[in-house]
């Protein structure tokens, strides 16, 4: 099977309403796509951090930038079809979306996987065995959740 993973553009056919495409084309949703002969197998929510206005809120974890000048690529969710798990999509995703930030100047990838025990509900933001195995290390954690940090730069 043939996998490639591509930055999610206006252009790409996708089963989005227009809503979605709408703030895709304002920049408010950046992700990637992930196909296989064609057909898309995965998803995956990328954005600076500063797009994300109800990140904090959402993963319920203290999520103040230490540095203000720190340009941080959030990972916020990934989506993989049922029978396309465990065939490291979620992986290629995760490293395409670091090598991308690199390029692009950013200073580090976060991620925000459940800590501890969790469901498969939880699982949807990635898992700290997802971020380690790319490289990421924890920067904080409190209660259920925890911030994974890899750096693209000395910072």
């Amino acid at each position: 099977m043939n996998h490639e993973i591509h930055p999610l553009t206006p252009e790409k056919e996708n089963p989005w309403r227009e809503r979605a495409m709408q703030f895709i084309r304002e920049g408010r949703i950046q992700g990637y796509l992930a196909y296989s002969d064609g057909n898309i197998i995965g998803w995956c929510n990328a954005n600076d951090k500063k797009n994300f206005s109800a990140l904090k809120q959402n993963i319920n974890i203290d999520l103040e930038i230490d540095n203000e000048s720190e340009k941080i690529k959030s990972v916020v969710c990934f989506l993989v079809a049922p029978d396309m798990r465990g065939k490291k999509i979620a992986t290629k995703m995760l490293e395409r979306i670091c090598a991308d930030a690199q390029a692009n100047g950013y200073d580090l990838v976060e991620g925000y996987p459940p800590a501890g025990e969790w469901n498969m509900y939880a699982a949807h933001h990635g898992t700290t065995a997802l971020f380690e195995k790319c490289g990421f290390e924890i920067h904080k954690q409190n209660g259920s959740g925890c911030i994974m940090r890899k750096k693209l730069k000395n910072v």
